[in-house]
């Protein structure tokens, strides 16, 4: 199977501290991707896996923890594997 999408995505991140310009609260447009098969091994065993890849542009950097360590994407890839019992 394929599937592809779009949402909107939010991030938040409140400083303990309280400093100054430290908060973030912003919200963006991404996408994701993904695909993945499912085998079965025998009538009631089956194996899938499945591989996904959100993107989400501009959505951090701007202050908080994300600006230290120079984060600029929210997203990534995710590999799952699933054994699945039953018909």
């Amino acid at each position: 199977y394929a599937a592809a999408g779009v949402g909107r995505y939010r991030y938040a991140e409140t400083s303990t501290f309280n400093e100054a310009g430290e908060d973030v609260d912003a919200s963006q447009i991404g996408f994701v991707v993904m695909g993945g098969a499912e085998v079965r091994l025998h009538r009631w065993v089956g194996v899938a896996v499945d591989a996904q890849y959100t993107r989400v542009s501009g959505i951090l950097g701007d202050a908080g923890i994300s600006k230290e360590f120079g984060e600029k994407d929210l997203g990534g890839t995710a590999v799952r594997v699933k054994v699945l019992v039953g018909r």
